[in-house]
């Protein structure tokens, strides 16, 4: 009798945590996120800071909506910069590739190398890299600055290079 019965439970053991865990684990992405961008080798004195919310109310399960604002100092003056929004891939994937990167929004800086842009209501991918990268949203030039979704972080602090999540799943 138990020899019949073991299937179910091994079954049971694995579908029923699923069920409690899935809904957290799939909706992680549905959050405020911040970020403090390192400089990289491209551009050693730039320094920024930027922000990705989620619009709850606004998204939907086909469309997710974003608001996101960047800052950024140290740069080349009057020079157009992009943000952009990156999948973990280190390539470009136009936003018509699921989970692709993202130009969010570009800017020019100013005689003193300092520049932000921000953009409401936008499409983003899964936000494992937030990076401003010269040029305008067609280019995909090179990386000054870059801040990262680290794996295990359990500080909430936004550190350099760092970005960090608040929030978890919204109701809608």
């Amino acid at each position: 009798m138990l020899a019949r019965r073991l299937p179910l439970i091994a079954s049971l053991c694995v579908i029923v945590p699923g069920v409690f865990f899935a809904p957290t684990a799939l909706a992680a992405h549905e959050s405020n996120n911040r970020f403090d961008f390192k400089p990289t080798t491209a551009a050693p004195g730039a320094d920024g800071r930027g922000i990705s919310n989620y619009l709850a109310g606004a998204s939907t399960d086909d469309n997710e909506l974003w608001n996101s604002h960047v800052r950024a100092t140290g740069l080349a003056p009057n020079t157009r910069y992009t943000f952009w929004a990156e999948n973990n891939n280190d390539t470009f994937q136009p936003a018509t590739v699921p989970m692709g990167d993202a130009a969010v929004c570009s800017f020019v800086t100013d005689n003193a190398g300092r520049g932000s842009c921000r953009r409401q209501k936008h499409n983003e991918p899964a936000l494992a890299i937030a990076r401003i990268r010269v040029g305008d949203m067609n280019t995909f030039g090179a990386v000054v600055l870059e801040a990262r979704r680290l794996p295990v972080d359990a500080d909430r602090k936004v550190d350099d290079g760092e970005i960090e999540s608040s929030g978890g799943k919204r109701d809608r």
